[in-house]
């Protein structure tokens, strides 16, 4: 009887001892897979990044070979308003740049005579968005510049 007790308990020791290493072994190949997956995604965003750096780099090399676009002064003719208004905003409205500075670009970029009606205006965002409207608004109106290209 003291015999079988103690198989019993070299039994369960040793059952106990196979779940371990079982849950040991499970773990490891737990943490194996974990690892390969974090490798992988690791791989795939150094990739990644490699071909963002890639074309990021061809795109300014092709760039480069332009010649840099002139803005012309704006007038104050909605006639030549539609012109300055896609070129000022592909230069200047749409980058990103502080709007003091799209402020003081569009200063110089219009002649004395639309200065005038910007130029009381602060040098600030509210400034330079208030300028702005103020030219889309006096100089985009579509009826004046078809009317304008029709004469």
């Amino acid at each position: 009887m003291h015999k079988e007790r103690e198989r019993r308990k070299e039994d369960s020791r040793w059952e106990q001892q196979t779940e371990e290493w079982s849950l040991i072994e499970f773990r490891e190949r737990q943490q194996e897979y974990e690892r390969q997956c974090l490798q992988e995604k690791l791989e795939a965003e150094l990739d990644m990044a490699k071909k963002k750096l890639e074309m990021e780099t061809n795109a300014r090399s092709s760039s480069a070979k332009l010649p840099k676009l002139k803005i012309t002064p704006f007038k104050g003719t909605p006639a030549n308003w539609v012109r300055f208004e896609k070129v000022f905003a592909t230069q200047i409205h749409n980058k990103p740049i502080s709007d003091e500075e799209k402020f003081g670009y569009l200063l110089e970029m219009v002649t004395p005579k639309v200065r005038e009606r910007i130029s009381n205006l602060r040098l600030s965002t509210v400034g330079y968005k208030t300028a702005w409207e103020r030219l889309e608004k006096e100089f985009g109106q579509i009826k004046l510049i078809v009317t304008t290209h029709m004469d």
